[in-house]
């Protein structure tokens, strides 16, 4: 298991399912630094070579890290065994949107091979396991629409669920900590360069 891991931040969902924007949404935050995307980390000969860095960046910060994880089937048990005590947001878009996204991407060409059908049972599959988590960890799932629709709102929930303030003070006012404008309909994030 890895010491400090009730520091740990785990923000996953299927590929093109908001995961990125809302990792840099949240990332904005004083208190909160990202590690980077996670791959294969569920692999025990990387978390065997990894797990001290991991244990090394948790330990000498104050702040709460983000580990951005795509989703996989062996994300379950890896980490339910190695950071129990992390907290877990699970990002989940609608099947008819994460859909249309997979076939326009570039980078998901395992998934433009497949049927409607397939790819429904894959997203299925992936709704499925997120029951694996709950009653089990710190548990979060944030709902893609809502979040573009009120992202202030939801980013406030969130905020709760980690124990975090969204705001800040200036001098005698207090101001919001998150900038939320680049959360918007149909993606293009202006910090990706769209």
């Amino acid at each position: 298991m890895i010491r400090g891991n009730e520091h740990i931040i785990v923000i996953f969902g299927m590929a093109r399912s908001g995961t990125t924007v809302f990792t840099h949404v949240l990332g904005q935050h004083h208190k909160i630094c990202i590690f980077h995307n996670v791959h294969n980390y569920e692999n025990s000969f990387v978390f065997e070579r990894r797990h001290q860095r991991i244990e090394k960046i948790v330990s000498k910060s104050d702040k709460r890290v983000i580990f951005k994880r795509p989703w996989s089937e062996s994300m379950v048990g890896f980490y339910l065994e190695h950071m129990p005590d992390a907290y877990y947001i699970a990002m989940l878009k609608p099947f008819e949107m994460i859909n249309e996204s997979w076939k326009k991407s570039t980078w998901t060409d395992n998934l433009w091979g497949m049927t409607d059908e397939e790819r429904r049972a894959r997203f299925d599959l992936h709704t499925e396991y997120l029951d694996h988590y709950r009653g089990k960890v710190k548990l979060k799932t944030v709902d893609y629409t809502r979040f573009v629709a009120k992202p202030d709102e939801t980013i406030g929930e969130v905020c709760d669920f980690l124990g975090l303030l969204n705001y800040r003070r200036v001098g005698k006012e207090f101001k919001p900590v998150f900038d939320t404008s680049m959360v918007r309909p149909g993606g293009g994030w202006s910090f990706l360069g769209n």
